[in-house]
């Protein structure tokens, strides 16, 4: 065998080994939140429609679930694993004043 067919070999082995990580972590974390309403296009469902139409998905999440006072979420197309949660306005003033020790973004990067 060629070094450049070895060498080849191996960069295909460890794309392969790096996907498998990104996916089951990617699952890991989707699982976190079932009990939260996932809202996605019908259609086209794609990473690209997220970034260029998100405006629609959370205007259809805003109708099915936010104006009745209920959280949903949606894709976030920058990190599979880590959905975007659209929290009903009726919490914005808890979320607001909520202390350091009940909800914190460096508290919680640690953890996860």
């Amino acid at each position: 065998m060629s070094p450049t067919t070895i060498y080849l070999s191996l960069v295909v082995a460890v794309g392969i080994l790096i996907q498998n990580y990104l996916s089951r972590r990617a699952y890991k974390k989707a699982k976190l939140l079932p009990h939260i309403p996932l809202v996605r296009f019908e259609d086209n469902n794609t990473q690209e429609r997220y970034i260029t139409s998100t405006k629609d998905v959370m205007h259809k999440g805003y109708i099915q679930y936010n104006k009745m006072g209920q959280a949903f979420r949606i894709r976030n197309p920058v990190d599979e694993g880590s959905p975007q949660v659209i929290m009903a306005k009726k919490y914005l003033d808890e979320v607001m004043n909520a202390s350091e020790d009940k909800l914190s973004f460096p508290l919680y990067s640690i953890q996860v």
